[in-house]
């Protein structure tokens, strides 16, 4: 589990870092489709 302790395990909420979110795929899921690019 590398993204443990790295920035993308920071941002917790999709608001805080969109892009970290997208790298995740269970919380990419909880982004609207409006806000993917």
């Amino acid at each position: 589990v590398e993204y443990l302790g790295t920035h993308d395990a920071r941002p917790v909420s999709p608001a805080a870092q969109p892009t970290s979110a997208w790298r995740n795929k269970p919380v990419s899921l909880n982004i609207p489709p409006a806000t993917k690019p």
